[in-house]
């Protein structure tokens, strides 16, 4: 299945986008096949909001005969008669305008015209001497991504993914609120409590996992790359947690669900932990579980729990410039602070 998987999406990739430059017919069909192809990713995937994308520029394969012609097909969603009157009024429009005697364009002094196009030679040859590394770079067996390779950045490489992970690992962030969560005994027994995303895998594992799209959800995009790295790649996850911590509705708005504590009063401590998702089994599903993933802890992402009373914390906060004015002036911790020892404290 992976391999005729694969087969498609090579004949839809590289095969068929030669139709878009066919005759009427082929050019339809080829962006049926675009269209198509989109579609069943939006339906399996959760990169939808780029698929979304890939679909506007395919529609312009479609004549108004074509679109007119489906849109019959499903009189329910369109007022057909409508865009036909429509469409007619603006072809009238445009045949009045085109019958109409056009005045003579004044032609440019042949040395603006030589000028022209000498500028047109220069920008060509820069583009093809710039696009040296550029295509140099599809050949190495370890290819740069999303890459420049001048120092005005005007020709790149871009790719969406470089490589494709064979795990599906989360960062999952919980909340206690014990006040003696970090006192002999009582650390083990403390109450965690998960915050919950409004799409990426978090919370219950019997939630079926959402459909991304037309818009993306940016927050659980970052979290998902935050999983690949560590903390010290993704500097904007500790303000996250400092902003949860200080049970900032600002940040407790960007997710589907905080846990029920944090409507009275902010959390003691958060720590942020790295899980592996699996997809459960369907015989699983069967027996009645209704569990659409399965985890396994990982590791601590953190190593232990962030509060508001660690200093390293704060400095931290303050170095990147996130404290508001009056903390900043008032710990005396933000001057001068540089990034790099406060990544080593914490």
């Amino acid at each position: 299945w992976h391999a005729f998987e694969t087969a498609v999406n090579h004949v839809v990739e590289l095969v068929a986008p030669i139709l878009l430059f066919c005759p009427r017919d082929a050019r339809v069909f080829g962006g049926l096949i675009q269209v198509g192809f989109q579609a069943a990713l939006i339906a399996s995937g959760n990169l939808s909001f780029l698929n979304w994308l890939t679909i506007v520029p395919a529609i312009t394969c479609f004549d108004d005969d074509f679109l007119l012609a489906a849109m019959e097909r499903v009189p329910l969603l369109f007022d057909v008669e409508k865009t036909k009157r429509t469409l007619a009024r603006l072809y009238d429009e445009d045949d009045e305008q085109s019958s109409r005697p056009s005045p003579r364009p004044e032609r440019s002094p042949l040395i603006l015209q030589y000028a022209g196009k000498g500028i047109h030679v220069i920008l060509f040859c820069l583009l093809v001497g710039l696009s040296r590394p550029v295509v140099e770079n599809l050949y190495r067996n370890s290819q740069v991504m999303n890459a420049s390779f001048d120092r005005f950045k005007l020709l790149n490489t871009y790719g969406a993914f470089g490589t494709i992970s064979r795990e599906r690992l989360e960062v999952v962030i919980e909340g206690t609120w014990d006040a003696d969560w970090q006192q002999g005994a009582a650390a083990a027994g403390a109450s965690w409590h998960e915050y919950v995303f409004k799409c990426k895998p978090s919370g219950s594992t019997s939630e079926r996992p959402c459909v991304l799209g037309p818009y993306h959800y940016r927050l659980d995009w970052l979290m998902w790359f935050a999983s690949f790295g560590s903390v010290e790649n993704n500097p904007w996850l500790v303000h996250l947690l400092y902003k949860l911590l200080e049970n900032s509705e600002e940040a407790r708005g960007l997710l589907k669900a905080c846990p029920a504590q944090s409507e009275e009063s902010r959390p003691q401590a958060i720590r942020a932990s790295l899980y592996k998702y699996e997809f459960a089994s369907a015989k699983k599903g069967q027996e009645g579980t209704g569990d659409w993933w399965k985890r396994t802890f990982v590791r601590d992402y953190f190593p232990g729990a962030l509060t508001l009373q660690q200093p390293a914390l704060k400095r931290y906060i303050a170095a990147h410039g996130w404290l508001k004015t009056d903390e900043a002036k008032a710990s005396g911790e933000a001057t001068g602070a540089r990034v790099e020892s406060q990544r080593e404290e914490l």
